[in-house]
């Protein structure tokens, strides 16, 4: 008795440690699986993304400090020059440099020089000359006027702070009481024989500072911000008296508050902050680099989703995090086919199989459906590749001749048609004005142009009504026609607004003129991805004078964000049904005329650059899982459950039931090409075509089910093969159409 007791035992723990295997290896099996998926995942969002905007960075910076240097010169020599007349108070000599000064400095707000209480005898009390920019036109103020800035009660830091430390200084953020504005300031106290008798100081807007910064390119790789070790924002597209400290607390960021004392104590080096931005709402990096010269840091919002840059790099990375997850789902099968097969743990083998083999066939079509929508597929033929390895290879050239270090990896990922900044422009369109030049002997004109769009709506799969506001900035001296043209328009309406006249970015002063459109354009849309596809609204732009050599160029100091994926351009209350909006950018499209329009035929253009403005679109997924893909997926779980009765019911009744479920796939089928009108085969048209696939096997299995099958040790019917077969065929052949469709 004690000995069957015993044997008994041991059965049970030989059993229970069977089992307790079995669960192990399955379980670590699935936690390999969720492991591949994290390390694509990882590798995709963050080790690519923060080493190139790593790399961009440091250009950034490099250009930031050359501005900042600029003005330092300026100023410092504006100083001595008032140094050199002060004493014959020869204000005419210092106002006259003063303004020279001004127009040299092109993106300061004003320039400001300030004298100590009484120390001139023509100008008793305090006199302080400042010139501001302001309508077009140049301003003298005196900030005296506002209040007395020698006071210690009345916080003229900008002042006070310079004079008591004797020395140069870089000042802010400060409200400045004269101009009713925030300013950044460099302060040069001037001295005589060791006694102050004044200061210089330049005056940056924080609005115009934000434009220097997007004009770097930093708008390039995400929303970039200049901040101060106090936390103080230097520049920041929303212009409001917040520090970080203070927009942590009211977001409940804890990434930002790390940040904010990282900023403060300079061991922000080496760390990572990820957090969804709350001007943006997307998730982002904090990317923090310091600006040695004025003591301040340059911070880059990274979007954590890059849904921008150059088509081959994007397809390229596709393809290689396809090979991978491929590669990684084939070791998979081998090691559950020796786990189950070449081991004795499990006794139904078979069926085990195919129950992992879908699981892994479904993460797999996860991986691939994420991926293709973070790296979607675009058409790029071989003459856009060429044209995209020249463009690359010029910016290469012509950036080694000015410097020695490497842009290689940083202009792999560049989108060379897309226009997010002034470099970008200038890349771009300098070939062809050299062209131009050469040919013609004529210079070509720019006209920058901005567009905000408040309405789009499609009225069928092809045609869109579009209304907003578009407008233009001339020089003074433009004798040409003023105006754009929407050559693609069906119909078009274009009323100007008004006119004015301001400093542009540059300095210079400038007509702008803003027109309201209406327009109703046709575009042909691929739809061969549906429901993962994504498509471009674009709208073309020419300028009235289409036959001249007169570009349209992007103006990018009228955006407060100019990266993609802030939509810049758009209102934020535009409302599309069954899409959305991914980002909008201006691009350039080559176009070669075959008319002169009338005039001499040599005056034809060639890979003339036309200005698009472009709104990036991607398919709301729940539209379509809702009133396609799941009334699918109930249709194929009710074909699997006519396999558990064709082996039990007439053959006839199977065939019956195959019929009904065909005609409710195939009417769907056509519903789903009406409503979409498009040309060719879309992807979800697989699955109709794998259900028309499987209601033929089902049917066929009915009809002979009298064939035997040896399945390992069991012999089972071709209907029970049928069954175990069902899922893992239709996974797999889901998974193969899309590696094809997508790859």
């Amino acid at each position: 008795m004690h000995q069957e007791t015993t044997k008994f035992m041991k059965q049970r723990i030989i059993i229970r440690n069977k089992l307790l295997s079995k669960i192990s290896i399955l379980a670590g099996f699935i936690v390999l699986i969720v492991l591949c998926m994290v390390f694509l995942k990882k590798q995709m969002s963050q080790k690519d993304l923060l080493s190139y905007a790593d790399n961009f960075t440091d250009f950034v910076v490099k250009d930031l400090e050359k501005e900042f240097l600029q003005i330092q010169t300026n100023i410092d020599a504006l100083a001595q020059i008032v140094n050199e007349n002060v004493e014959e108070e020869n204000i005419t000599k210092i106002l006259a440099e003063q303004e020279l000064a001004m127009k040299r400095c092109k993106h300061l707000d004003g320039l400001l020089v300030a004298f100590e209480k009484d120390y001139l005898k023509n100008y008793p009390g305090l006199y302080s000359p400042y010139i501001r920019r302001e309508d077009g036109e140049y301003i003298l103020l005196q900030v005296s006027d506002a209040y007395d800035y020698t006071s210690d009660d009345a916080g003229a830091v900008w002042y006070q702070g310079p004079v008591k430390r004797k020395r140069a200084e870089w000042v802010g953020p400060i409200y400045g009481k004269a101009g009713g504005r925030k300013l950044f300031m460099y302060c040069v106290p001037v001295q005589i024989n060791g006694e102050i008798i004044g200061l210089v100081a330049a005056c940056y807007n924080l609005m115009e500072i934000y434009q220097i910064l997007q004009n770097t390119g930093a708008g390039r790789i995400g929303f970039p911000y200049l901040i101060n070790q106090k936390g103080e924002f230097i520049a920041h597209p929303n212009n409001e008296n917040k520090n970080l400290v203070q927009l942590a607390i009211e977001s409940d960021d804890n990434a930002l508050k790390e940040l904010s004392k990282d900023i403060y104590r300079l061991s922000f080096q080496g760390k990572k902050y990820y957090h969804k931005n709350s001007l943006t709402g997307k998730f982002c990096w904090e990317l923090i680099k310091p600006i040695e010269s004025v003591s301040i840091f340059l911070g880059i919002s990274i979007n954590d989703n890059q849904i921008y840059g150059n088509p081959s790099y994007r397809n390229k990375k596709r393809r290689d995090i396809f090979t991978y997850s491929l590669l990684i789902f084939t070791i998979l099968l081998c090691l559950l086919y020796i786990i189950i097969f070449k081991t004795d743990l499990f006794k139904s083998k078979f069926l085990i199989f195919v129950m992992f083999f879908s699981l892994i066939s479904i993460m797999e079509i996860g991986v691939i459906t994420m991926f293709t929508v973070y790296y979607p597929v675009i058409g790029i033929n071989k003459k856009e590749s060429q044209d995209i390895e020249r463009k690359k290879t010029e910016i290469i050239n012509r950036y080694h001749q000015n410097s020695k270090d490497s842009i290689t990896y940083t202009v792999n990922r560049w989108n060379f048609s897309m226009m997010l900044d002034n470099y970008g422009l200038f890349d771009y369109l300098q070939n062809y004005k050299e062209v131009i030049a050469h040919k013609t002997k004529k210079v070509v004109k720019e006209a920058p142009t901005g567009l905000y769009l408040q309405t789009i709506k499609f009225k069928d799969s092809h045609s869109t009504d579009i209304t907003g506001y578009i407008w233009q900035k001339y020089p003074l001296n433009w004798t040409d026609k003023k105006g754009v043209i929407f050559p693609d328009a069906e119909k078009s309406k274009i009323i100007l607004e008004d006119s004015s006249r301001i400093f542009n970015i540059n300095g210079e002063i400038v007509d702008l003129y803003r027109w309201y459109f209406e327009v109703s354009i046709r575009e042909p849309f691929n739809f061969s991805h549906y429901p993962l596809d994504r498509n471009d609204l674009w709208l073309r732009l020419w300028h009235k004078n289409y036959d001249q050599d007169i570009i349209l160029v992007p103006d990018f100091s009228a955006y407060s964000l100019i990266n993609p994926s802030f939509s810049p351009g758009l209102d934020s209350g535009i409302d599309m049904p069954g899409w959305i909006i991914e980002g909008s950018f201006f691009s350039y499209k080559e176009k070669t005329y075959n008319s002169s329009f009338g005039k001499e035929i040599y005056n034809s253009k060639n890979y003339f650059p036309e200005l698009h403005f472009n709104v990036m679109l991607h398919r709301d997924f729940s539209d379509p899982l809702i009133c396609k893909v799941i009334p699918l997926m109930v249709l194929l779980f009710m074909m699997y459950s006519i396999l558990f009765i064709g082996g039990f019911t007439e053959q006839l009744n199977v065939v019956i039931g195959c019929s009904g479920l065909f005609f409710v796939a195939i009417f769907e089928h056509i519903h789903l090409r009406q409503s979409l009108n498009a040309s060719g085969i879309i992807y979800l048209e697989y699955l109709y075509f794998i259900t028309y696939l499987l209601l033929l096997l089902i049917t066929y299995s009915a009809m002979r089910n009298d064939i035997v099958m040896n399945i390992g040790w069991r012999k089972v019917s071709i209907i029970d093969f049928a069954k175990l077969c069902f899922w893992p065929l239709f996974f797999f052949l889901i998974l193969m159409i899309s590696v094809c469709t997508f790859y």
